[in-house]
């Protein structure tokens, strides 16, 4: 899946998050959402000496669907996918990294003026193309952890920092470790 339809998936997700017909305006229950937001922090490295990293914004997206036990916790399957621009030996690459995982809500206030945290622990991801998809690149998924904190403005809508950090292995037998520090505004229909 590209990035274009990611960010039309999202947009689809915020622009109708609030008028959505089946939910009934509690957390308890079926949760979707979907934000988008800035990476001012995305880092990859490899886990050996004097081999390259690199340290750029980047642009941020968010997917979720869950379901709230209660109206202050929420159990949900989040995809968080950061793309920035980086030199990867030598040659400009367009890179993806992220979370894909399980994650837990905690809100704290009432609907539409509640603080939120969140921990998630699930895969990281990572791929980098060239020029040209054939030039596209992907490690093996590895270990990543995610915690956030946030506020929900209004009833359905949410602001988050969010910050997460994994490994991915290659074949060839070296780790890299990703890092992501985001800001999201997301969209969550309940």
């Amino acid at each position: 899946m590209t990035m274009r339809v990611m960010w039309l998936a999202v947009a689809a997700v915020m622009l109708s998050v609030s008028g959505a017909a089946a939910f009934d305006g509690h957390r308890a229950g079926f949760v979707v959402g979907g934000g988008a937001g800035f990476a001012p922090y995305a880092a990859w490295k490899l886990e050996a000496n004097d081999k390259p990293h690199d340290e750029k914004p980047g642009g941020t997206i968010d997917l979720l669907i869950g379901y709230g036990w209660n109206r202050n916790n929420l159990l949900t399957f989040d995809i968080e996918l950061t793309q920035f621009n980086s030199a990867i030996y030598g040659r400009d690459a367009r890179i993806v990294q992220g979370f894909v995982g399980p994650s837990w809500y905690r809100y704290f206030g009432p609907y539409g003026r509640a603080f939120f945290i969140t921990l998630g622990f699930g895969l990281e991801t990572y791929s980098y193309c060239y020029d040209t998809p054939d030039e596209c690149y992907g490690l093996n998924n590895g270990i990543s952890r995610r915690f956030g904190a946030g506020y929900e403005f209004v009833r359905h809508f949410q602001a988050g920092l969010y910050a997460s950090r994994g490994y991915t292995y290659s074949s060839q037998g070296y780790s890299m470790r990703s890092t992501t520090v985001s800001v999201l505004v997301s969209g969550v229909a309940y």
